[in-house]
């Protein structure tokens, strides 16, 4: 069955750590892996080789299937995936463990057969942003399509190195990300701006009451 181990919660990290928290994050991924749903990690381009080399360091039992490269690339292995996911009920060990792909496959609007592979094909088991404030703006495109393949994931992680406590919309944002059923699916971030603004508006219209008075 899929299993995952629990000190891979739903949460938000810190870069300031980044080593130990790739290699527990590796470990964990490798424990209890699921047959038929690998999982995902979505990374910026630039850091794709680094997380490669950091999973064969710490996890090298991972069977890990790198979905980079030109358009025709791509299509190759989602052809090659469709037919080893056919395959992997006689022939398990050919089935990848873990998917490693990049944002930009959320970002480009000419993306839309990657991300429906993704969504519709893959249906990963556990979903993983490195440099995951990278979708703190609730309402970018980005956000919303890694939002709805988030919901067929049975668990989600963020590792961000960005202070976003220091913005609390920013942070509902991303829990709402990681527990939609808690934090109203990206409406928290949202409710929080609105409010902000309004206690600004009302302390900006007494400021400027008592100006006139004092005139």
């Amino acid at each position: 069955s899929d299993v995952c181990s629990s000190d891979l919660e739903d949460s938000v990290y810190n870069k300031n750590r980044e080593r130990k928290v790739s290699s527990s994050t590796i470990t964990s991924l490798s424990t209890g892996i699921p047959t038929r749903r690998p999982h995902l990690l979505i990374v910026p381009t630039s850091v794709v080789s680094n997380w490669e080399r950091e999973i064969k360091t710490f996890a090298p039992n991972l069977k890990v299937l790198v979905y980079h490269g030109s358009q025709k690339e791509r299509e190759e292995i989602r052809l090659d995936y469709k037919y080893q996911k056919r395959s992997s009920s006689s022939h398990p060990s050919n089935f990848p463990h873990l998917i490693i792909a990049t944002y930009t496959l959320w970002e480009k609007e000419s993306s839309h057969a990657d991300r429906s592979f993704f969504l519709n094909i893959v249906k990963p088991y556990y979903m993983v942003l490195d440099e995951g404030h990278k979708i703190k703006n609730a309402t970018s495109a980005s956000h919303l399509r890694l939002r709805r393949l988030g919901e067929v994931c049975e668990r989600r992680l963020l590792a961000t190195g960005t202070p976003v406590m220091n913005n609390a919309s920013e942070l509902l944002v991303l829990m709402s990300f990681l527990m939609p059923e808690i934090y109203g699916g990206g409406k928290a971030g949202r409710k929080y701006e609105e409010e902000e603004k309004e206690l600004t508006d009302r302390k900006s219209t007494r400021l400027n009451s008592s100006h006139a008075n004092i005139s």
